[in-house]
């Protein structure tokens, strides 16, 4: 993302892993919606709706049900909630049999994976 010294300046440039501030305005949510796959018709409410950053960031905790509210689909809603919200990593150890195994219970993007690796 690139911006100016001024905290209240709009982004010029977006990636997947920006996170909106406080000071984006609704034409900057809106590109950035673009580059997390928010579908044409849903960026369409939101900007009709006029969300801004300030929005988007007191609202992250329920951001899913509002943007639902507001007929924003569930697909889109989730993109949006979950760049707010990332899912937990947890990584846990267990020995067996004398081998050590390392079970790394990853989340993202809402699917879950399990990876098992044992290491000798």
């Amino acid at each position: 993302m690139n911006t100016s010294d001024n905290n209240n300046s709009q982004p010029k440039n977006f990636t997947d892993t920006d996170i909106p501030t406080l000071g984006w305005n609704n034409d900057s949510i809106k590109k950035w919606c673009k580059v997390i796959g928010v579908t044409e018709d849903d960026i369409k409410i939101i900007g009709a709706k006029g969300l801004d950053g300030y929005w988007f960031n007191s609202k992250r905790n329920n951001l899913e049900a509002l943007l639902d509210r507001y007929g924003v689909s569930p697909s889109s809603s989730i993109r949006i909630h979950d760049k707010f919200n990332p899912q937990p990593t947890t990584t846990s150890k267990v020995q067996v049999q004398g081998e050590q195994i390392d079970d790394m219970l990853q989340y993202g993007n809402g699917f879950q994976f399990q990876t098992l690796r044992i290491v000798t």
